[in-house]
């Protein structure tokens, strides 16, 4: 919700702006995409797309024309931002099965990923998965 502006954020000598948005919120945090990759950069098991819905689910309309396949994995929430119920499904339906040896874990320090319980119950037995986000804490924006 915000007060329409009669100004617009353009370069200094522009001629045109080819298009305007009356909110940022309407072009921003639509969706999350979460990426399994491993330290030769490749990509490892399905990819987690949390899609943005007015009521966190997807509609009857909608539902079928998500396309489905074996290598995606598509939820949504209201916001288009991962919850901690999201982090969890991603961890035991997404990030478990593509891990066969012991892992270390890069998270930023957003703390519904942080959140040891999460890994600790879904990790066990002859796979250790060590968290490494001191490093990362307030530097995320570097990062991005």
């Amino acid at each position: 919700y915000g007060n329409p502006s009669t100004r617009m954020l353009t370069r200094t000598g522009e001629k045109t702006t080819m298009c305007s948005v009356k909110s940022m919120n309407a072009v921003t945090h639509s969706y999350t995409i979460m990426p399994i990759i491993n330290m030769l950069g490749e990509l490892v098991g399905p990819v987690f797309i949390c899609l943005q819905e007015p009521n966190g689910r997807l509609g009857p309309r909608v539902k079928p024309s998500i396309y489905s396949s074996a290598n995606i994995h598509v939820t949504c929430s209201k916001s288009g931002k991962l919850t901690k119920s999201h982090i969890q499904y991603l961890a035991e339906k997404v990030l478990r099965p593509s891990v066969s040896d012991d892992c270390l874990l890069l998270l930023d320090s957003w703390s519904g990923q942080t959140n040891p319980e999460i890994y600790s119950k879904i990790f066990n037995g002859n796979i250790k998965c060590e968290q490494l986000r001191e490093l990362f804490i307030n530097h995320c924006i570097y990062i991005e």
